[in-house]
């Protein structure tokens, strides 16, 4: 005879699933659950709290948060109870998407509730807990005050993981007298910290920059004999790190390093490297670094954010050999690539100190691993050109970047502005800062509109300079003297520009020079009045007369002359 599976038989199967998801290199997919739905039914069974517990637990495993709510609805709708493991895999899965869940969470909230009340002699810490935690994700400290009445009023001791997810909980968010308050409330009541305990509230101090009170409960933690785990200590080295406390991060670090009553691990080093940059203590880098290499027979390697940390730590102090040596240590070592941020502070500190080939070698590096280059790169790479002479190579550079999505900024085009007019390219000049007034005119400096008028005066395009410092008024932007000086000076000797348009030009940029206050070198001033007045300076001991009036009185003297 055949033998038919029960509602046992599949409840069974479904916490195998779970099993061959979190122990097997095979994995279970989202879609075994409706056919698992089908199986019960074609066999006419009914599926119990049980097995809608294995579900929901399979759902949550998997990360499918909304078919484990659908299965909670599903109960819910058959009339089937949800118990004390329903609510507490449930609240822990909607724990890691807060942004996603609240309603539900409320929802959950108030079936809880409910729960509680019909249950009393049901509950346990484990759900509640939970509940404690998860409010906390979602932020919400009304839920978490309620839970703990809860806790009170049905005789549910706190114990130690109670604490600890109370004083971490207040003391991440800011809220470090009652982080404080807890933890004191925990010794009243005769709970032990432990390490984790002690931890979360060593934490919460340094956050609250608290520094003493954090040194303090380590000693207390000593005094206690409550071993302090690494963990520990980096909290605390970095608190002094914030502090800018040099010599106790020192202290401490020298102290775990030499007594070794803990062994420091590789976050641990991070840490003091990251302390010597913010107290500007450089010298001692590769002191650390060379206690690491030491410290790879113990296990503890240098990973992407010790190589990251001590090249920061050595371009700023131009230590660029040690630079160049770590950077092609990982780059043939390991495979952690530094990210476009490191490469950019890289290149700006060579480009600085005129290591010109250095900067390509990189460049090329961080190209070989797909690295995309920002607006930033490009601008050390411009910068590079225009140095080195190569215009053309900045101009194809900015070519290649109109044809990628980002869009490209000040600071970059106005380096390439700076290559089109030394390679004496206007035309492509005019276009880089039409383009870029088009998508950035708000970030338009003087340091731009400088650049651009000047290239234009000295390529003899005046219309568009004269365009250019129309354009900068109306943007606010007012342009260094000298340039409204070759400017007016450029325009008095034009031959392409007609008197009548050349006069009306020179004075109103005389109006406005008025109107911010800057005055034309004396010489040329005096040469712009006459040419806008027709004045005419005739004899030295002449007054400045109109042209035709001072032609006059020239004449009547030579005539007097000759009698």
């Amino acid at each position: 005879s055949e033998v038919s599976p029960d509602i046992i038989t599949f409840n069974t199967y479904i916490k195998g699933l779970v099993m061959v998801h979190n122990k097997c290199a095979k994995k279970v997919s989202l879609e075994c659950i409706p056919k698992v739905f089908e199986e019960i039914e074609r066999f006419k069974l009914k599926a119990n709290d049980i097995t809608y517990n294995t579900v929901i637990d399979l759902c949550i495993t998997l990360g499918g948060i909304k078919e484990a709510w659908n299965c909670f609805l599903s109960m819910h709708s058959k009339g089937i109870e949800p118990d004390l493991f329903t609510y507490s895999i449930l609240v822990k899965g909607l724990k890691e998407q807060p942004h996603i869940y609240q309603e539900n969470f409320d929802f959950l909230y108030q079936s809880i509730e409910t729960y509680i009340k019909k249950n009393t002699d049901r509950l346990d810490e484990i759900l509640f807990n939970s509940l404690i935690d998860t409010a906390v994700a979602y932020k919400d400290f009304d839920k978490v005050n309620k839970t703990l009445e809860h806790m009170r009023a049905n005789g549910i001791q706190f114990s130690n993981i109670t604490y600890g997810i109370l004083v971490k909980a207040f003391g991440q968010n800011g809220m470090i007298e009652s982080a404080l308050v807890i933890f004191e409330q925990m010794r009243k009541h005769n709970v032990q910290p432990n390490e984790i305990t002690y931890g979360c509230i060593i934490d919460a101090c340094v956050r609250a920059q608290m520094y003493d009170k954090a040194t303090e409960l380590l000693r207390q933690m000593n005094a206690e004999k409550i071993p302090a785990n690494i963990v520990i200590y980096t909290t605390l080295l970095k608190g002094y790190t914030k502090q800018k406390d040099f010599n106790k991060a020192w202290e401490l670090y020298e102290k775990i390093v030499k007594e070794r009553e803990v062994a420091p691990n590789i976050i641990f080093y991070n840490a003091i490297l990251e302390a010597m940059n913010q107290c500007h203590k450089p010298n001692l880098l590769l002191v650390v670094y060379n206690q690491i290499l030491v410290e790879d027979q113990r296990e503890v390697k240098p990973d992407i954010i010790t190589y990251s940390t001590l090249i920061k730590g050595l371009c700023k102090t131009h230590q660029l050999d040690a630079v160049m040596r770590l950077y092609s240590e990982v780059y043939r070592e390991t495979s952690a690539a530094f990210d476009e941020v490191l490469h950019n502070l890289i290149m700006h500190s060579l480009v600085a100190a005129e290591r010109y080939a250095d900067c390509e070698y990189i460049y090329e590096r961080m190209q070989e691993q797909g690295i995309s280059p920002s607006e930033v790169t490009y601008s050390i790479l411009t910068k590079l050109y225009t140095k080195t002479g190569q215009y053309q190579k900045a101009i194809d550079l900015y070519d290649e970047a109109q044809r990628t999505p980002r869009k490209t900024g000040v600071i970059f085009s106005t380096s390439v502005l700076q290559s089109c007019i030394k390679s004496r390219q206007i035309k492509k000049a005019i276009e880089v800062f039409e383009s870029l007034r088009k998508s950035s005119r708000s970030e338009l400096d003087q340091v731009v509109y400088n650049t651009i008028v000047s290239g234009c005066i000295y390529a003899g395009q005046l219309q568009h300079a004269l365009l250019y410092v129309q354009w900068a008024v109306e943007d606010r932007v007012t342009l260094a003297p000298n340039i409204y000086n070759s400017l007016v000076k450029n325009l008095l000797s034009s031959r392409t520009i007609e008197v009548k348009e050349k006069k009306d030009r020179v004075k109103g940029v005389l109006e406005y020079l008025k109107s911010v206050n800057i005055k034309l070198d004396e010489e040329l001033y005096g040469r712009t009045k006459r040419f806008i007045y027709n004045l005419s300076l005739i004899h030295i001991s002449e007054p400045t007369r109109l042209l035709s009036i001072s032609y006059a009185v020239f004449c009547l003297k030579k005539k007097k002359k000759k009698k």
